[in-house]
């Protein structure tokens, strides 16, 4: 008597599966690394501020200000004082989770 096993096995990744893994490889592969720009508008030479028949241009704008990161990045820094001798006051600094809580501020009377 032989006796015959036969395994099926489902795909990791169905046909659809794959198909949005590689849409989603496509569409970040046209996206500018710093800015995440969509490459087919941001490198336009219609873009270009030297291009005579340029129709458009980019123009900085005044940054803003993240109070949350100013707040995480004022903790970071009282707990990165070094001493005399140029070590740190706080062990291992690098290891420390910052945090900030957003409390209601006092009202000025």
């Amino acid at each position: 008597m032989h006796v015959r096993t036969v395994v099926t096995r489902e795909t990791e990744w169905d046909d659809q599966q794959q198909a949005w893994v590689l849409a989603l490889a496509v569409y970040r592969a046209g996206l500018c690394h710093r800015c995440g720009g969509e490459l087919d508008e941001t490198a336009s030479p219609l873009l270009d501020p030297n291009n005579r028949d340029g129709t458009h241009r980019y123009e900085p704008r005044p940054p803003k200000r993240c109070h949350r990161c100013t707040a995480l990045m004022g903790s970071e820094k009282t707990y990165h004082a070094t001493g005399k001798d140029g070590s740190y006051i706080t062990p291992h600094p690098g290891a420390l989770i910052h945090q900030v809580e957003k409390v209601e501020r006092r009202r000025r009377g």
